[in-house]
């Protein structure tokens, strides 16, 4: 009899003993998918930054290639009507 308390009395401390080992492991669980929802969070705002960033960036080339393209339809055919004109270019002035 003495021995089946004895072993009861292990099991016991065995049960209590995983049941804190289950208690700090879903505790640290918590934190971990908190810790992980924080994560997330910051790289989608960080995401959103960056595809910003790409936009802000692919409109100033746009934004370029549009001011050279003018320019240098511009400039062409000012440089070509100088000189055709004229046929001295630049030794008028």
């Amino acid at each position: 009899m003495q021995t089946l308390l004895v072993e009861v009395q292990g099991l016991r401390r065995g049960f209590e003993r995983t049941s804190e080992e289950l208690k700090s492991a879903r505790k640290e669980l918590r934190t971990l998918r908190e810790s992980a929802e924080v994560l997330l969070k910051e790289a989608e705002w960080r995401k959103a930054q960056v595809e910003a960033y790409i936009e802000y960036l692919e409109e100033e080339a746009a934004a370029e290639n549009d001011e050279e393209y003018e320019g240098s339809s511009g400039e062409e055919s000012e440089g070509e009507d100088s000189e055709d004109s004229d046929g001295e270019g630049e030794e008028e002035v």
